[in-house]
């Protein structure tokens, strides 16, 4: 009876999404075919092949089953869409006509995963076919996209469940919509084999959570001559980034943990770490849990025993927030004015290695739009996965170029009232962000500051930064 209804409703779909392409102006049609048949595959598309230049192949079956219990009847029904579906299709086409293959992989052959040997094989064939077929299709732009876990199609209420106890997040339909038509983007020309989707094995095992204060040791000394702390210099002297506190609180949930720490609030400076040479040699992350939440002080000792705070946050544990909405109205990056004189000036302090803010694409009050570039740092091991210190200092300092701009004056961030992660921000490539108002009076400036991508996708969001400014930072800025 539920086969019978699956089958119902799904032509309904499938009707509903006709009518709605040819209502668009698009002419569609649907064949029905076994494409492991290749006559009949070849008798199906026999009309229509001269006028195919692109194909998405996304045929799958599940048989989850360890492998101990597998069969073989098993194995061929789980191999025989995705493998020889994809070579009766291209057999029936005229190949000197693609322009675009695409095929939909999954991160289990990424990744593996638990009872899906064969299914990750199969999409690790189609993995690898990719790579080939760039050489033997010189015409077309083949990509797999290896996908994470959708909140539809093959995942039942009960495969859901799983993976909502284990952290991962599903991918929306609108969003994993509007990934694939990203891939059509010029920008993603070169991509052969990308993951979209989870970032870590779909079968890992969530480590429990810690239910009593746990420490973990950063080593200063071995700090000290990174890029990230030489090349943030104020009046001269190396300071730790409040970038690298904030990674410190999300690294160490997330690897106490096991789950992808993505959210924290409260983050706050209270005596910032300097490498002046009379300071500690290492300082301890004090994670204290609580009601789903992990309250995180970085602290020092010195010899006397004497225990001095640095900085404070909570992470928040449980699933990735849920998806923002991307930006609009954004300014094509490359336009604007150059932003080097920045680092000159007085109004940032970074040295090279830091310097990633390129253009000022947007000069207003209510929004300052910049271009960037992410920066290499050399310090990241403690970060969270999503999470990198060197690209999200650009977000602290942009909000420090909006107060200098809008307040004549020079300021450093001491507060964060929160961090939410969409998508990693240790990825290559271009990205804006952008730094608005929340609060434009009193002693310091309140500020949200978004990094995101060109076309407006959300990557990273920090709520309610607190810049505090001073006339004498001004000098020591070039000092």
């Amino acid at each position: 009876m539920g086969r019978l209804a699956a089958d119902v409703t799904g032509g309904r779909e499938i009707r509903a999404t006709l009518d709605a392409l040819r209502t668009a102006g698009s002419e569609a049609a649907y064949l029905a075919v076994d494409i492991t048949d290749q006559a009949a595959t070849t008798a199906a598309l026999a009309p229509h092949r001269d006028r195919v230049t692109g194909l998405v192949h996304g045929a799958g079956v599940l048989a989850d089953q360890l492998i101990a219990h597998k069969k073989a009847s098993e194995i061929e029904r789980v191999f025989a869409p995705k493998l020889a579906g994809l070579r009766s299709v291209l057999a029936a086409l005229p190949a000197e006509r693609l322009r675009h293959v695409v095929l939909f992989s999954s991160v289990a052959g990424f990744f593996g995963n638990q009872g899906q040997s064969d299914y990750a094989m199969a999409n690790e064939v189609l993995n690898t076919w990719a790579a080939s077929a760039r050489r033997m299709l010189p015409g077309a732009r083949v990509t797999s996209l290896n996908w994470g876990a959708w909140d539809s199609g093959m995942v039942s209420p009960q495969i859901k469940a799983v993976f909502e106890e284990r952290g991962i997040p599903l991918i929306q339909a609108p969003e994993g919509a509007r990934l694939f038509a990203g891939q059509f983007a010029p920008e993603r020309a070169a991509d052969t084999v990308t993951v979209l989707g989870p970032t870590t094995p779909l079968s890992s095992r969530e480590r429990p959570a810690p239910t009593s204060v746990a420490t973990v040791r950063r080593s200063l000394t071995e700090l000290a001559g990174t890029l990230l702390v030489t090349d943030h210099r104020i009046d001269s002297v190396p300071v730790l980034p409040a970038a690298v506190a904030i990674g410190w609180a999300l690294g160490a949930v997330e690897h106490a943990e096991g789950r992808r720490a993505v959210r924290l609030r409260d983050f706050s400076v209270h005596k910032g770490i300097v490498f002046d040479g009379t300071g500690p040699d290492e300082c301890r992350v004090v994670m204290t849990p609580a009601d789903g939440e992990v309250t995180v002080a970085v602290r020092s000792v010195t010899k006397d025993g004497t225990v001095r705070p640095h900085y404070a946050a909570t992470v928040l544990a449980g699933p990735a927030p849920a998806p923002a909405a991307p930006l609009t109205g954004l300014p094509a990056p490359g336009g604007g004015a150059d932003a080097a004189g920045l680092y000159e000036d007085g109004t940032l302090f970074h040295g090279p290695a830091l310097r990633g803010l390129r253009r000022v694409l947007a000069d207003e009050e209510a929004r300052l739009v910049l271009e960037c570039e992410p920066v290499a740092t050399d310090a990241g091991p403690a970060d969270a996965s999503w999470y990198a210190a060197g690209p999200a200092d650009l977000l602290l300092q942009a909000a420090l170029v909006w107060v200098r701009r809008f307040r004549s004056a020079a300021g450093l961030p001491l507060a964060v009232g929160g961090v939410e992660l969409h998508a990693p921000l240790t990825s290559p490539g271009t990205f804006l962000v952008v730094v608005e108002p929340v609060r434009r009076d009193g002693p310091d400036s309140r500020l949200t500051v978004t990094a995101c991508a060109p076309d407006g996708r959300v990557l990273a969001r920090f709520t309610d930064v607190s810049v505090v400014s001073a006339p004498q930072l001004a000098a020591k800025f070039t000092g």
